[in-house]
């Protein structure tokens, strides 16, 4: 798509986005609830974007007393040259044609996209009638920083990346835990790079409600290695000293965030983990990071692949309480299949993996049921 075509496409298209948007998207919260099921967004001049704008996060009131807190995905940054790439709003982000590699501020126009878990008024989501946090992602450090580096853009000109992700969340926690004091059900949740968020950051959640004892953990589209993760984790992004050194050498860091929260939580949290077995998007992703290039090959394939056959078997084998959902949905003419799913409604409630939905199979999870790893066969 060339540069002109997208700005004619942003032109025609921006007043119905904006329209629909402000049809069936968030209100801002003005202390009340006025509508069950209506999101809501928070302003928090407190916390700030990776691109120092403005950031907010959304609630949406449910009739029971259950916290689902979600932590939204949108790429990362690792070093200088990959902080050099954000997409500084939404329509950046699909008009762009693909070069970007993180979201660096937060859209109001996001709630109109609310599929799968956040769907409003369907009685075969499990999480219809719960109170919702949704996180915003646009920070570029997996919802961990404290830091920050500089980079120069396109033109030259010097810019800052601020990874500010756990202050961020430290003040949205203060805010949830006045809304919501003493959930009788808390569920943590993120798709992509609020995937790892959301595991690297499930101590803090569940001590923020101590009195809730029923937790479940559900991860969602996190797969990728690189050697270098610790190093990035001390060095650019600034985390708290016991999410980085907790890494490995090996690099699978969704599976060291996991086992380090197992420690802390024990089996008393459900721990789940869904992924597809050649992610679209990761695939080229972690090839990125490892410094071979945006590929999709049958080298970085095979790598993803095998990264995550290695990073369940480690889980199976350290928590008891894990499952895995692995499903292979779309097949791209690349081969590659489909990244996340909790926001999938297609994927969440129709698509069938061993006779189960998603949908069907966390809602068992979530109710304390017995659930079984499915989709192994891929791995």
């Amino acid at each position: 798509m060339t540069k002109g075509l997208r700005k004619y496409l942003f032109m025609v298209l921006f007043p119905f986005f904006a329209l629909y948007a402000r049809a069936k998207g968030a209100r801002k919260f003005t202390g009340n609830f006025h509508k069950i099921r209506q999101w809501y967004w928070i302003d928090m001049p407190e916390c700030t974007c990776s691109s120092g704008k403005k950031y907010f996060f959304y609630i949406k009131k449910g009739t029971e007393n259950k916290l689902l807190i979600n932590f939204m995905g949108g790429g990362v940054a690792w070093d200088a040259s990959s902080a050099s790439k954000p997409a500084l709003s939404l329509f950046q982000a699909i008009f762009s044609g693909g070069d970007f590699l993180y979201t660096a501020a937060v859209s109001r126009l996001l709630t109109f996209l609310d599929g799968g878990i956040l769907e409003r008024d369907n009685p075969d989501n499990p999480f219809n009638d719960w109170n919702i946090i949704q996180i915003p992602y646009a920070t570029a450090d997996f919802h961990t920083g404290n830091g920050q580096i500089s980079y120069q853009d396109k033109k030259g000109r010097k810019k800052i990346c601020r990874f500010q992700g756990e202050d961020n969340l430290t003040h949205v926690l203060k805010k949830v835990q006045e809304l919501f004091p003493n959930p009788q059900q808390l569920v943590i949740a993120g798709e992509s790079a609020g995937g790892f968020g959301c595991v690297a950051q499930g101590d803090r959640v569940a001590k923020a409600f101590p009195d809730c004892d029923r937790i479940t953990v559900i991860s969602d589209g996190t797969q990728l290695r690189c050697p270098g993760w610790k190093e990035i984790a001390q060095n650019v992004w600034k985390t708290r000293p016991e999410l980085s050194n907790c890494i490995g050498e090996n690099g699978l860091l969704i599976a060291d965030w996991m086992k380090r929260l197992h420690r802390i939580l024990g089996d008393k949290v459900q721990y789940l983990h869904i992924n597809s077995p050649m992610d679209e998007t990761l695939v080229p992703f972690q090839s990125c990071i490892q410094g071979k290039g945006y590929e999709v090959n049958e080298e970085s394939k095979r790598d993803y692949t095998n990264g995550l056959q290695e990073t369940v078997r480690t889980l199976v084998e350290a928590i008891p309480s894990y499952r895995c959902f692995i499903e292979e949905f779309k097949a791209n003419e690349n081969q590659t299949t489909a990244h996340t799913a909790l926001g999938n409604s297609e994927r969440f409630y129709k698509r069938t993996e061993e006779g189960v939905t998603l949908a069907e199979w966390i809602a068992k999870a979530v109710e304390g049921q017995q659930v079984q790893n499915v989709g192994m066969k891929f791995l």
